[in-house]
């Protein structure tokens, strides 16, 4: 398994209709750039970088950054650094481009 994936049961979408019928779903703009940082939300991994360097970027820009992993200890993230990075995307321009979905079941 590359990377921890099972890839004969995860394998990537090829068909466009079945693309942005999942984005429109889970909420993706149909024709944004997915930007997708992995990883629990913890000091040290980096996600901090991450906002810093989305928040950045031109708010004209077509793009929908996604944290996924956990956000809070039960889930294996920390808190408090969660809190800090939503403080820090709250307010500005690119709030609704920057989401954090946690852990995700499948």
């Amino acid at each position: 398994m590359p990377h921890g994936v099972d890839t004969n049961k995860y394998r990537p979408c090829l068909e466009l209709a079945t693309i942005r019928a999942k984005r429109e779903a889970l909420g993706i703009p149909v024709d944004a750039v997915v930007i997708v940082l992995p990883g629990r939300v913890t000091p040290g991994k980096g996600h901090d970088v991450w906002v810093n360097a989305l928040l950045s970027l031109n708010p004209a820009l077509n793009f929908y950054a996604l944290s996924i992993g956990g956000t809070d200890y039960a889930s294996g993230g920390v808190d408090s650094f969660y809190e800090q990075l939503q403080h820090a995307i709250a307010g500005t321009e690119l709030k609704n481009k920057i989401t954090f979905w946690g852990t995700v079941v499948t």
